[in-house]
């Protein structure tokens, strides 16, 4: 089966824009982490709405019954004492956090979009789509584990605005450890998923450029001798 100027021109293409989109993934998330301990910005919008409510009170719970460190009476004074600050700090965050959640999932989407326009285009082309197929399954895994961590991480955020910090400095403190967790894990697994599309992703993707330069080089030999 001949593989038309328009097939070869859209791996090309298709190849170009699926890695600018997947390298974007990450031009904005990682910033945001380092920027956690920054002073409010007073041009931030802050309106976040409080969509986290459901489940609060078990997790603040649970967040009590798994603290293993007790703090001394001074180290809760001093939190005590600075705890609405941080809110402050942390509902300016969580503005940021909740575009950038939006806004990577519909990224997220869009890549796994071209992923299959591409393989319906190789599929007819008669080509060998295993590997990349294999790779669309494991990107999607992968992106399932990375919005379920991003939303982990908003409703940690959600729920430290939202707790009487002065009244319990103690588990205001495990909230912070635990928002610091979550926020470390999605930052490993946003690491992985980079090195995932650009080397092993980028590799299936140079392979599949290959058998199409074989498959058109191929039917170019069979033009010319059915010319002869």
């Amino acid at each position: 089966m001949a593989v038309s100027k328009w097939e070869f021109s859209m791996v090309n293409k298709m190849k170009a824009a699926l890695f600018a989109t997947v390298l974007a993934l990450f031009g904005v998330v990682t910033p945001v982490f380092a920027q956690s301990d920054t002073s409010v910005d007073s041009t931030t919008d802050t309106s976040v709405s409080d969509d986290k409510a459901a489940g609060r009170e078990a997790r603040i719970q649970a967040l009590k019954d798994k603290a293993t460190a007790k703090l001394e009476e001074a180290q809760e004074k001093r939190i005590a004492a600075r705890c609405k600050n941080a809110q402050s700090k942390v509902t300016s965050l969580r503005a940021r956090v909740t575009g950038i959640v939006q806004n990577r999932k519909a990224v997220y989407q869009q890549v796994g979009e071209k992923l299959d326009v591409l393989l319906e285009k190789l599929k007819a082309a008669e080509l060998d789509t295993m590997a990349l197929e294999t790779a669309r399954e494991d990107m999607r895994k992968e992106i399932a584990v990375l919005v379920e961590s991003l939303n982990a991480y908003d409703t940690a955020l959600a729920d430290i605005i939202a707790m009487d910090c002065e009244s319990d400095p103690e588990t205001f403190h495990a909230a912070l450890l635990s928002a610091r967790d979550l926020q470390n894990t999605l930052r490993t697994q946003s690491q992985e998923f980079r090195s995932f599309a650009t080397n092993e992703l980028k590799t299936i993707l140079q392979d599949v450029r290959a058998q199409l330069e074989a498959k058109k080089a191929e039917t170019s030999t069979e033009s010319v001798e059915g010319d002869n």
